[in-house]
């Protein structure tokens, strides 16, 4: 992924209900503040339980059972960071994973149809998509 995909702001729907959820750079911040509890709001349970029950082990474990190399506070911190940073790709993964679809904007739309070298003009093909109607999407 892109430095520009990871923070461009991305729509998920759920094809059985009408629930969305938005990931964006927001998620870094926000995955590094409340860590797997962040996760468990964004419907991603299993990045959830795996972060989680990776650091209730931690805390469990004596740093002399790493081979006194590293202690488990380091270990326990860097799994926090690490799963941080990667909250907008773990996200996107686990909706689509979860057969979510992304919701595109009717520019984006317009960008691929004319990408595919159709003869239409921008002008046509937002009028046929409906544009400038209350809904965007």
């Amino acid at each position: 992924m892109a430095l520009d995909g990871y923070f461009k702001t991305r729509i998920y729907q759920s094809p059985l209900r009408s629930q969305t959820q938005k990931v964006s750079g927001s998620a870094v911040l926000w995955a590094l503040l409340s860590g797997p509890i962040y996760f468990w709001r964004k419907q991603a349970p299993v990045e959830a339980l795996l972060l989680f029950m990776a650091q209730l082990t931690l805390y469990f474990i004596p740093d002399e059972a790493l081979g006194g190399v590293v202690d488990t506070d380091t270990v326990g911190v860097l799994l926090w960071l690490g799963a941080g940073l990667a909250a907008p790709l773990l996200l996107s993964m686990c909706y689509e994973r979860k057969g979510w679809f992304e919701r595109r904007s009717i520019d984006d739309r317009v960008r691929s149809q004319l990408a595919l070298g159709d003869d239409d003009s921008e002008r046509d093909f937002y009028r046929e998509q409906g544009a400038g109607r209350s809904r965007p999407f």
